[in-house]
């Protein structure tokens, strides 16, 4: 069997497509005391039959990541922060087509 790997450099390359630029964006993280309570207790209904040192494994590796990161005001700054980016990317797009049309005439 051969396995043919075509990635973007090849395309970009080939110009069958223009490079793809990822820009970082970071999202500051911080608990919500008020919903700690209840993730205490639904990891509890939730790992009922384990043993107690997986359950504190489990406890530490995941519970405060997803309070931190589903946290609802930290949800909304980062569907702010890509609708912001992303309209900014539209315009800076839109000028310079309007730009490289005056160009052209």
């Amino acid at each position: 069997m051969v396995i043919s790997i075509y990635d973007i450099q090849r395309a970009v390359a080939h110009k069958a497509t223009v490079p793809i630029y990822y820009e970082s964006r970071i999202s500051k993280l911080s608990p919500n005391a008020a919903e700690l309570p209840k993730l205490d207790a639904e990891f509890k209904e939730i790992t009922e039959g384990e043993e107690l040192t997986k359950k504190e494994k489990l406890k530490t590796k995941w519970a405060a990541l997803e309070a931190l990161v589903g946290d609802p005001k930290r949800v909304a700054l980062v569907a702010a922060d890509l609708v912001a980016h992303f309209e900014k990317r539209v315009e800076a797009t839109r000028q310079m087509s309007n730009e490289e049309f005056r160009m052209s005439n």
